[in-house]
């Protein structure tokens, strides 16, 4: 992948920011003995004084946020209670294979390249990760493991730098 004039400059900034703010975040937190300061994990806690006792607001006993309460139960479950089942119904549609999808500016129009189907056979492409979906023509392809599209279409089934990105392939019948 080639970075973009812009991505480079993000880049050199990033990283500069990086150089300064570690060393900076080093030497805040160092220990010395120029006093005791609260650390960072410390924020919203009781400070101590420099003996290691209790500050006087600071309650003795320790806190618990999920209260004191017993655990509740809803019991087993009974015929009564469970209701009607809801079965789903398939479709005609067969995932075929489940191959990894990549791009490439080699293959053009409507034709995704793979070796696991036969070449003009129109399938249907799904990303299971976010539900989107294209129809193409299976072309041939010189890896037999993926499925590579041109830049566009892939950018209908998942954002480019996600690539290579798990897909489905859907065939009728």
């Amino acid at each position: 992948m080639r970075l973009q004039r812009a991505d480079r400059r993000r880049l050199v900034f990033a990283s500069a920011l990086t150089v300064i703010a570690l060393p900076a975040v080093w030497l805040a937190n160092r220990d010395d003995d120029r006093g005791s300061r609260p650390n960072v994990a410390a924020v919203g806690l009781a400070a101590e004084d420099a003996s290691g006792a209790e500050s006087e607001g600071a309650p003795s006993t320790s806190f618990d946020p999920m209260g004191n309460v017993d655990p509740l139960f809803s019991g087993e479950p009974t015929a009564d209670s469970v209701g009607p089942v809801s079965v789903a119904v398939g479709t005609t549609d067969s995932v075929v294979a489940t191959p990894f999808a990549t791009y490439s500016r080699a293959v053009w129009g409507d034709t995704c390249r793979y070796n696991g189907l036969e070449a003009g056979t129109e399938v249907t492409l799904v990303n299971p990760a976010n539900g989107r979906s294209l129809e193409c023509t299976i072309g041939t392809n010189d890896d037999d493991d993926e499925l590579t599209l041109h830049p566009d279409r892939f950018a209908l089934l998942a954002d480019l730098t996600t690539a290579p990105v798990r897909v489905e392939i859907h065939r009728e019948g």
